[in-house]
């Protein structure tokens, strides 16, 4: 089961989808069927670009841009609406990513 709010959900479908480009790109350049399923560094360095990924969706999704209605200029503010995946605020899944890409380098 998945638990998501808010567009929390495109955090798991960018893990899901650097885990996939990687294993094709890595297999094919290793002209090996295996090798991704063989190394630990393929997965470390998918889950590290997803991470890549997520901190600046995380940024973005974590403020809003309004406009200040005493001097009409633009302002950044904390955004009212929560994207979280598993609980988990989607302005924190990059650490998430970093780790898990550390686990998944040394675990066979």
């Amino acid at each position: 089961m998945i638990i998501w709010s808010g567009w929390g959900i495109l955090v798991g479908f960018f893990g899901f989808g650097c885990l996939i480009i990687t294993e094709m790109c890595v297999n094919g350049a290793m002209h090996d069927r295996h090798y991704y399923e063989l190394h630990g560094w393929p997965k470390l360095l998918a889950f590290w670009l997803a991470a890549g990924i997520s901190w600046p969706l995380g940024r973005m999704m974590s403020q809003d841009k309004t406009i200040d209605p005493e001097t009409g200029q633009p302002i950044v503010v904390p955004s009212k609406e929560k994207h979280s995946l598993f609980f988990i605020p989607v302005k924190y899944w990059w650490v998430v990513y970093l780790a898990l890409g550390v686990v998944f380098a040394f675990v066979d």
